[in-house]
């Protein structure tokens, strides 16, 4: 074999030593075999970013490694293939920032946690995304260390830089107070954590939970309660739930991220205008926005060659009046817009035809957006979850919040008759029921679905 085939063995035999540490979370044996595959050719960006997570998940159980040396381990890393740190992305700069916190926990020492603000600040400048993960360890070491007065200004932290917290940092921050003779500072703790989560989780309605022990410590009892009625009313307390919707200022944000995220070029901009004209002139807002290619393929497959059905559309309209709804506006691509069935549509509700090679997605929800700015109620008709990447690009929490108020979902029977589902007098949504706060409700989920369970957490003072 000659000297090139043997160095490129080498190579390839390092480069699968190296993936294989990384997939164990051997961080130090990762490292050591980066700085073999950077002496034997350039080692790329994700290959660095592998090491330090794999340092971040660096198995304590049988290794003699602290945190404080899988630090330096990552410093060194990084120092190595690139000491100015440009290509260092959000999951780099995020693993360093939990190895920086774990030792600041291992080493008792308060300056860890500059180092990892200082870190937040310079993914800040650089213009990374800065993830809940990152805040993450941010609150795990200002706990960790006891350092009150930060971790009770930390959720105002993250939120300027438009990062919302989640459960198990909230979760953290609840434990920290309550058990450190802060739990004062709770009560604004949870007025925030349901502004940015809907619901709990199964763990966090545990007896013994942060959330539990809060309550009960103040002399407040816990109590799953398996289903709300239909009124809205606790079976457990007798107070009724409220519809949650959005703030103003939510909405603004909202109305503010279809325009900026989805309308980019100018051709787009004036369909935008377009659009915001036409819902002008008309002569009320809309109460109910259809999606016309949801419905009208229901059922269909496109996929198999079936064809949008005009009479499903149809049946829309009519179901919609049938629950009050007045001003009703069906949302359709242009070219879907052929046959008899567009000028029947025409005659019984308001149609806008969105224009070809754009979305019509953000034209009905943009449509349905609208009027809640000036006051007015607005519902969408899908079945469509909205769970692709166009939604994703809208703040979770108010996302979220908007579709569990103003998604009616349907079903159509074999007898061709529709059924809407129309949300619920109450919201899905963590609740404060009583001015002083003495009486919360939280929605409880089962893994990640919002909607997995009926049951809530009622926290109230005994009968």
């Amino acid at each position: 074999m000659g000297k090139k085939r043997k160095r490129q063995a080498a190579e390839n035999g390092n480069l699968t030593r190296f993936h294989e540490a990384v997939a164990k979370g051997n961080g130090s044996l990762a490292v050591e075999l980066l700085e073999c595959l950077h002496s034997e050719r350039k080692v790329t960006p994700t290959q660095l970013t592998s090491a330090l997570s794999a340092l971040g998940r660096e198995n304590k159980d049988g290794s003699k490694l602290t945190w404080k040396g899988a630090l330096s381990l990552a410093y060194k890393a990084v120092e190595m293939v690139n000491a100015e740190r440009s290509v260092l992305g959000e999951p780099g700069f995020t693993a360093l920032v939990k190895i920086t916190a774990l030792a600041g926990i291992e080493e008792n020492d308060s300056s860890y946690a500059d180092k990892v603000r200082a870190l937040i600040s310079e993914m800040r400048e650089k213009k990374i995304t800065i993830k809940k993960r990152t805040y993450a360890s941010l609150v795990s070491i200002l706990c960790g260390l006891k350092l009150t007065e930060q971790v009770k200004n930390v959720i105002t932290e993250a939120s300027t830089d438009k990062v919302e917290m989640d459960e198990e940092s909230y979760s953290c921050i609840v434990a920290y107070l309550t058990d450190n003779d802060a739990e004062e500072s709770v009560w604004e703790v949870l007025d925030n954590f349901r502004q940015q989560n809907r619901s709990i989780s199964v763990q966090m309605a545990e007896r013994g939970s942060p959330l539990d022990r809060f309550f009960r410590k103040r002399g407040i009892e816990t109590t799953i309660v398996q289903r709300i009625r239909k009124d809205g009313t606790c079976p457990r307390c007798q107070l009724k739930l409220e519809s949650v919707d959005l703030t103003k200022e939510q909405i603004d944000q909202m109305i503010s991220q279809v325009e900026d995220y989805f309308f980019v070029t100018e051709e787009q901009k004036r369909a935008l205008q377009g659009l915001a004209t036409w819902l002008k002139d008309l002569d009320s807002n809309p109460d109910c926005v259809i999606d016309g290619a949801n419905v009208g393929f229901f059922m269909q497959r496109p996929d198999l060659g079936g064809v949008l059905s005009f009479a499903q559309i149809q049946l829309a309209v009519d179901a919609c009046r049938a629950n009050d709804f007045k001003n009703i506006v069906v949302f359709l691509h242009e070219k879907r817009a052929i046959g008899p069935g567009v000028d029947k549509l025409r005659e019984s509700c308001k149609l806008y035809l969105t224009p070809r090679r754009m979305n019509d997605d953000w034209f009905w929800l943009y449509a349905a957006l609208l009027p809640l700015r000036h006051g007015s109620n607005a519902f969408v008709m899908s079945n469509d979850q909205m769970r692709d990447h166009v939604f994703r690009s809208l703040t979770e929490s108010a996302f979220l919040r908007w579709r569990e108020r103003h998604l009616i979902e349907y079903t159509i029977s074999k007898e061709n008759k529709m059924r809407l589902q129309i949300p619920s007098v109450y919201s899905r949504d963590a609740q404060k029921c009583r001015s002083d706060g003495r009486i919360w409700h939280f929605p409880i989920r089962e893994g990640e679905n919002e909607n997995s369970s009926t049951a809530w957490l009622c926290c109230a003072p005994p009968p």
